[in-house]
């Protein structure tokens, strides 16, 4: 059984191809094939993506030695596609796939998914509570300041891995077991988005990082890198921010090399903690946008768009919170 690319799906990155068997099992390998795909074509896509990659994890644990050959055809793919262009073969492999083969982190797709449904579900109730026009106006305005603050400290949360609600005496109505479950998972959700992110920032600064003439070095994808890294500029100087990450001083320090030694942590630092903890939901919601568009990842729900007026009003509820 042998894995190959499929671009049907941004999530389902890999699909189950079959190859004629030298020991005569060719019709069970066709069979074994063929109902594969069959079921994962009858599952919604959410389930499909997460699906794959349990399937995956299955093949790495127990043949690794696909999973080598796999990553060979890989490269040899892109070689294949890219071999009249003046770029290395990685140029031609979906980006999001490279990320996830290179890191090995193939739970990625569904903690980002993840993240956006949590998300949703935060903001909904905000904009439900604020659209209510039968509630009482002071139980409105208490409701708001209570939800405001942690919908704005949400990317915050993610940057420090923690919340109030990862402490089991903050959740009420239930059992000690089901409030520990609750604090666990919660604890949980947070250091998978935080990896999640840091892996996403760490693949943007990987071709600006490669030396020219190394084989990880690509001029495509490193004009792409520094394209995601002025409209993140742009996004900050749109939002009245002057503590921001300055991509072209970054840039010279780069071609200087005076970042090569330590550059993806320090980089990677800088955009976790001014644009995904910035509490500005506006700021960490384009940003993400930005990093699934460079990607080519369509999460699953999308993200619900917040607009500036919204972005306003569950600011200032927040910072009314404190003195309630």
């Amino acid at each position: 059984m042998h894995l190959s690319t499929t671009g049907g799906n941004d999530n389902a990155l890999y699909t189950f191809t079959n190859e004629p068997a030298p020991d005569g099992s060719g019709l069970l390998t066709d069979a074994v094939s063929e109902t594969f795909q069959k079921h994962i074509k009858l599952l919604p896509e959410g389930r499909r993506g997460k699906t794959i990659q349990e399937m995956l994890r299955f093949v790495e644990s127990n043949f690794p030695g696909e999973i080598v050959e796999f990553e060979k055809s890989m490269r040899d793919r892109g070689v294949a596609l890219a071999e009249d262009s003046s770029d290395t073969g990685a140029v031609s492999i979906h980006p999001l796939g490279k990320l996830l083969d290179k890191y090995r982190c193939f739970e990625l797709p569904e903690h980002l998914n993840s993240l956006v449904d949590n998300f949703n579900v935060e903001l909904t109730r905000l904009i439900n509570l604020e659209e209510d026009t039968e509630i009482s106006p002071m139980l409105k305005k208490r409701e708001m300041k209570r939800f405001s603050e942690p919908m704005v400290n949400f990317g915050k949360y993610i940057l420090d891995q923690s919340s109030p609600l990862c402490n089991l005496k903050n959740w009420g109505g239930g059992t000690y077991s089901t409030c520990a479950a609750a604090a666990l998972e919660t604890k949980s959700n947070l250091e998978s988005w935080y990896e999640s992110i840091k892996f996403l920032c760490e693949g943007v600064f990987d071709p600006l990082l490669a030396e020219p003439g190394s084989p990880d070095y690509n001029n495509s994808d490193k004009g792409k890198a520094i394209d995601l890294l002025r409209k993140m500029e742009v996004l900050m100087q749109t939002n009245e921010n002057k503590y921001y990450f300055k991509i072209d001083k970054t840039l010279s320090f780069i071609k200087q090399g005076m970042y090569r030694d330590n550059a993806r942590s320090y980089l990677t630092g800088s955009i976790l903690e001014q644009f995904i903890g910035s509490r500005n939901l506006l700021v960490f919601q384009k940003t993400m946008q930005m990093f699934f568009e460079y990607y080519q990842f369509t999460p699953e729900p999308a993200f619900i768009e917040i607009s500036p007026e919204l972005n306003e009003t569950i600011k200032s509820y927040s910072e009314k919170t404190s003195s309630y």
